[in-house]
C-alpha cells in the first residue's frame, strides 16, 4: 500500500474497502505529513474543525482512528502515546519517504564527487512532487509542514542545480530558468538561476541584461542575494557556490576544545557506561575542571555512532537556568517537527521527544544542569539514544536509577596538567621544564581553565606597561585571574565588564562588535584580546565565557559598574535591536529573549517586544513567544499604555503564528484599547489589521470586517503600503468567509496594485494564491488589465 503526499493526498486502498469520508481522508494526510511524529490531539482538533469543534469532538477523532487502522494492513503502526496519535509508515511506501531516500543516496554521491549519479537521485526525487503537499488541505499543522517540505524541494532543487552546473550542462539549466520564468516573471529565485547558469557558460552580458530585466519588471532593486551575484558577475569570481543537500539529522555539538589533553581514564569510563548500554552518564564537578571539554571531546569521537543527530543544549544552570520545556520544544524543532505539532503541555511534548527517539540513535549533550529536576524531563529513555550531562551537582537522584552512570571528574594530576602546560606554552618536555612548572601546577589545583590562563601568563610574562607582575604569596585561583585580568589593556577591561552582566546565554558577535566600538578605535581587536586572554570563547556566531571566569567577571562588575553604566549599556543593546527591526538574525533568539525577560519592567525594553514580532512572524518558537509576551504584559502593569501595548501586541503576532487566534482576539483588544489612550492610536492600523485577521481566522468574519475595512484605511493614510497589503488579504478572506467573493476579488486587486506600485511585488506570488481559490485562472487574466 502506497501514499503519496507530495501533491494532493493519494493512497492505494485495498479491494473493497469502503471510501474515505473528506474526516478520514484529512486525519489520514496529517498522519501522513507529520511523518511518523505524534500528533497531539489538540493539533487534530484544530486542523480538522478549526475554532468551531462539533459536539464530544475527541469521541468522534477516537472513531476516526478506528476506521482508518481497520483500512490499514495489519503491518502499519497506528499507535497512540498519550493524547497524540502516531502513524509509521515505511519510508519506502510514501512519496516523502523515497523522495529523501534519494536525496540521502545523491547526498553520498556528491561527497565522492560523483555528480552524474546525483543528479539522476535527484531528478527522481523532484519527479515525485505533484504540487503543494496535500493541496486542498487546510490548518496550521497542515501548512507548517507544507512549508517545511517545500523548504526540502528547493534545497533538493539547488543542490540539483549546483550539481548541474558542474558537470557543464548550462544549456539545459537555462531553458528551464527560462521556462519558469516566463510562467513567473517576478521569481527572482528563477532569475539567480538563470544568471549563474548563463555566466558559468561564459554569457556574462546575458546573465546582466537579465538582472536589468528583471530590475525593470520590479520596478526597484532585486533582491540582495541577487546583487550580490551580479557584484560577482562583475568582478569575475564564481557565480555560484558549492550546493548540497543538507547532512540527515542535526548535528549541534560545539567544537571540541583545541589543546584537549589527558582524561584517558574519564574517556574510558565514557566508553564503559556505552558499551553496558547505560541511557546516560552525568559529569559532575566545579566550574573550570573540563566537564564540557571532556564530553565534546567524546562525544566528537563517538558521532559516528548516533547517525539519526546529535542535539546539544546549554541548560544554563548557574544563570537563568533553560526551562524543560522550551528545551525540549528546541529538540523537536531541531527534528522536524512543525511548531504546530509541539504541544504546550511539558508532560505530552516530553512523552512525544521519547516517543519519536525510540528506536533512533540519537545522541544528547545537556551541558551545565541546575539539578534532577531540570534533566528528568529531558531524558528520552532506553534504547539507542545516549545522554551526556554535565553539572556542578552530582545529582543524587539520578545516580539512584539503575540505567544511569555517574562520573565526578577530579582536577588533572600532575603529569597531564604539566603536559597541558608544555602543550600551551610550545615548551618541549624536559627535567628542568618539569621542575620550573611544578609551583604553577599546584597554584592552579589541576583546574584546565586556570591552567590554560597560566600559560598565557606563562607565554608573556614580562610586566611591561599594562603587564603586572603577580604579586607574592598569592597561589590561590583567584591570583591567577587578578592578574590575568590586570594584564588587560585598560579597554579590554572596560568592554569585558561591559558585556560581563548581560543576560542570555553568549552575546551575539555584531552586538559584542557595536559594543566595543563605545571602547576604543579597533573594536575587532579589543574582542580578539579577550578571546586570545580567555576572557571570551568565540563561536557559533557568540561570544561567551566559561562559567568560571563569568563569575568572577559578574561580581567585579557588580563591584565596578555604577547602576548608571549597567542602565547605558542595556539601553544600547535595546537601540541595536530596535534599528536592525525585522532583520533580526535567528541566531540571536536566545539572546534576545533572555534580555527581554531580564529588563521588560523598564520602559525601553519594550522595544524588544517590536523585534520579537519578526520572529513569531517568520513561524520561530510562537508558543514559547506567546507564553513571553504574557508574562511580560502583566509584569509590566505599572508602565503607560505604548509600552504595554507593545508587550501584548508580541502576544497577539505569537498566537496568531501558532494558530491560537483565541488568544490573538483577546490579546488584540487589549492592544487596540491602550493605543486609543494614547495621541496617536493606531495610527497606521498595525493592531485592528492583527486584531481582525485573528478575528477572521476564528471565523467571525462579520464582526471582522470594520476592523480591517479600518485598517487598510489607515495603512494607506499613513503611507504604510505594506501595511496596506497584509491588512488587504485579510479583509479579503473576511469577504470570501462571508460568500462575497466579489467583493474579495476587489480588494485582492486592489492589493495587487499596491504590491506592484508601492512594494515591489514581494507579495505577488501570495496575492496570486489568494486569487487562483476564487475563480480559474482563465477568467482572472480576462479580467486583468
Amino acid at each position: 500500500m502506497r501514499f503519496a503526499i507530495l501533491g494532493p493526498l493519494q493512497f492505494d486502498a485495498p479491494a473493497g474497502a469502503p471510501p474515505l469520508s473528506p474526516l478520514h481522508e484529512r486525519l489520514l494526510g496529517l498522519l501522513l505529513v507529520a511523518e511518523e511524529r505524534p500528533v497531539p490531539a489538540e493539533v487534530v482538533r484544530r486542523e480538522l474543525w478549526g475554532g468551531t469543534l462539533p459536539p464530544r469532538a475527541d469521541a468522534l477523532i477516537e472513531s476516526l482512528v478506528e476506521d482508518l487502522r481497520r483500512l490499514l494492513p495489519g503491518d502499519r503502526a497506528l499507535t497512540r502515546s498519550g493524547t497524540s496519535h502516531r502513524l509509521a509508515v515505511p519510508p519506502s511506501e510514501t512519496d516523502i519517504g523515497t523522495a529523501r531516500r534519494d536525496v540521502q543516496d545523491a547526498l553520498a554521491h556528491l561527497r565522492f564527487g560523483e555528480d552524474a549519479h546525483a543528479v539522476a537521485h535527484l531528478d527522481r526525487a523532484l519527479a515525485l512532487w505533484r504540487g503543494r503537499p496535500l493541496a486542498g488541505q487546510t490548518g496550521p499543522y497542515t501548512e507548517a509542514a507544507a512549508a517545511r517540505l517545500l523548504e526540502f524541494k528547493a534545497e533538493t532543487a539547488e543542490a540539483r542545480f549546483g550539481a548541474m552546473l558542474r558537470l557543464g550542462r548550462h544549456d539545459a539549466l537555462i531553458g528551464e530558468a527560462r521556462e519558469t520564468i516566463r510562467d513567473h516573471p517576478r521569481d527572482q529565485d528563477a532569475v539567480r538561476r538563470l544568471m549563474a547558469a548563463l555566466a558559468a557558460a561564459g554569457r556574462d552580458s546575458d546573465a546582466k541584461q537579465a538582472y536589468e530585466e528583471l530590475e525593470a519588471r520590479l520596478a526597484g532593486p532585486p533582491a540582495p542575494e541577487l546583487r550580490d551575484l551580479l557584484h560577482r558577475i562583475e568582478s569575475g569570481t564564481p557565480a555560484h557556490p558549492e550546493p548540497g543537500p543538507r547532512t540527515p539529522g542535526p548535528h549541534q555539538l560545539h567544537d571540541p576544545v583545541p589543546d584537549f589533553t589527558g582524561r584517558t581514564a574519564a574517556l574510558r569510563r565514557l566508553d564503559r557506561s556505552r558499551v553496558r548500554r547505560a541511557s546516560a552518564v552525568v559529569v559532575s564537578g566545579p566550574a573550570g575542571i573540563g566537564k564540557t571539554a571532556l564530553g565534546l571531546a567524546w562525544a566528537h569521537r563517538k558521532r559516528e555512532d548516533f547517525p539519526d543527530g546529535q542535539l546539544f543544549a546549554d541548560l544554563r544552570g548557574t544563570a537563568r537556568p533553560a526551562a524543560p520545556l522550551d528545551v525540549l520544544h528546541g529538540f523537536m524543532r531541531d527534528l522536524g517537527f512543525p511548531a504546530a505539532a509541539i504541544p504546550a503541555d511539558p508532560d505530552q511534548v516530553a512523552a512525544d521527544f521519547r516517543a519519536y527517539a525510540a528506536g533512533r540513535r540519537l545522541l544528547l549533550f545537556l551541558d551545565d544542569a541546575r539539578d534532577a529536576d531540570q534533566v528528568l524531563p529531558l531524558l528520552p529513555g532506553t534504547g539507542g539514544t545516549f545522554t551526556i550531562v554535565t553539572a556542578r551537582d552530582p545529582m543524587d537522584p539520578l545516580a539512584a536509577r539503575s540505567d544511569i552512570d555517574t562520573l565526578a571528574l577530579d582536577g588533572m594530576d600532575d603529569a597531564e596538567a604539566e603536559a597541558l602546560l608544555l602543550r600551551r606554552t610550545g615548551t618541549a618536555p624536559s627535567p628542568a621544564a618539569t621542575a620550573s612548572l611544578a609551583p604553577l601546577v599546584a597554584r592552579c589545583g589541576g583546574l584546565p581553565l586556570a591552567l590554560s590562563i597560566a600559560a598565557d601568563l606563562l607565554a608573556d610574562p614580562a610586566p611591561t606597561g599594562r603587564h603586572r607582575a603577580a604579586r607574592p604569596g598569592r597561589t590561590d585561583l583567584q591570583a591567577v585571574l587578578d592578574e590575568s585580568f590586570q594584564r588587560l589593556g585598560e579597554p579590554q577591561r572596560r568592554l569585558y565588564l561591559a558585556l560581563a552582566p548581560l543576560p542570555g546565554p553568549g552575546v551575539p558577535a555584531d552586538l559584542a562588535l557595536a559594543l566595543a566600538r563605545r571602547s576604543g578605535d579597533d573594536p575587532q581587536r579589543l574582542l580578539d584580546d579577550l578571546v586570545d586572554s580567555r576572557w571570551l570563547l568565540h563561536g557559533d556566531g557568540r561570544y561567551t565565557s566559561h562559567a568560571l571566569v563569568a563569575d568572577y567577571a559578574a561580581a567585579r562588575a557588580a563591584r565596578e559598574l555604577t547602576a548608571a553604566e549597567r542602565d547605558l549599556v542595556r539601553d544600547r543593546v535595546i537601540a541595536h535591536y530596535h534599528r536592525r527591526g525585522a532583520d533580526v538574525p535567528a541566531d540571536d533568539y536566545d539572546f534576545l529573549t533572555a534580555a527581554y525577560e531580564a529588563w521588560w519592567d523598564h520602559p525601553n525594553a519594550s522595544r524588544l517586544a517590536s523585534v520579537l514580532c519578526a520572529y513569531a512572524q517568520r513561524g520561530h518558537r510562537p508558543a514559547e513567544l506567546a507564553r513571553l509576551g504574557e508574562r511580560a504584559a502583566a509584569a509590566a502593569a505599572d508602565l503607560g499604555p505604548v509600552e504595554r501595548a507593545r508587550h501584548c501586541n508580541l502576544v497577539v503576532v505569537a498566537a496568531y503564528a501558532d494558530g491560537d487566534p483565541a488568544t490573538a482576539v483577546d490579546y488584540g483588544r487589549r492592544t487596540l484599547a491602550l493605543l486609543e489612550r494614547t495621541p496617536n492610536a493606531d495610527r497606521i492600523g498595525t493592531a485592528r489589521a492583527n486584531l481582525g485577521g485573528a478575528l477572521a481566522r476564528l471565523g467571525r468574519h462579520r464582526e471582522a470586517l470594520p476592523v480591517l475595512e479600518a485598517a487598510v484605511a489607515a495603512a494607506r493614510a499613513g503611507g504604510a503600503w505594506d501595511g496596506v497589503v497584509t491588512a488587504s488579504l485579510s479583509l479579503a478572506n473576511a469577504h470570501k468567509g462571508l460568500g462575497d467573493t466579489a467583493a474579495a476579488e476587489a480588494v485582492l486587486l486592489a492589493a495587487r496594485d499596491v504590491d506592484r506600485d508601492r512594494s515591489r511585488g514581494l507579495r505577488a506570488t501570495l496575492i496570486t494564491t489568494h486569487l487562483d481559490d476564487l475563480r480559474p485562472r482563465t477568467a482572472r487574466e480576462e479580467a486583468a488589465p
